[in-house]
């Protein structure tokens, strides 16, 4: 997905049966990687912005969100503090426990190989 977002996104066209969509290079682009992502500078505001905007969209006012999105609000909820710890060997492992049955279910169903996942 990430050395190739077009070929990517044309696998994923072609497996629902659904016309190729041509990428535009804005589209390109990474959104909210996992890997600089810290903590949320205030928990409690983040955790109340989070259920205000469920709330929105429930009301279907998805343009309040978006609105605020471009404007620069998720700076205030996203990250600004610390950094999470790193996993251990033994939290690492029991994840992969607990996702392993999914993860076989997802590749009999998509007939791929997720070792990597396991």
């Amino acid at each position: 997905m990430e050395q190739d977002p077009q070929a990517y996104l044309n696998q994923i066209t072609d497996f629902l049966g659904l016309p190729r969509l041509q990428l535009l290079p804005k589209q390109i682009r990474r959104v909210l990687t996992s890997e600089a992502l810290t903590e949320p500078r205030y928990y409690y505001w983040t955790r109340g912005a989070i259920l205000f905007a469920e709330w929105l969209r429930e009301k279907r006012l998805d343009s309040i969100i978006a609105s605020a999105k471009r404007r620069g609000a998720m700076r205030l909820f996203v990250g600004g503090g610390s950094s999470f710890p790193e996993l251990s060997d033994q939290q690492r492992a029991g994840l992969h426990k607990l996702f392993r049955p999914e993860v076989e279910a997802l590749e009999a169903v998509l007939n791929r190989d997720f070792s990597a996942w396991k």
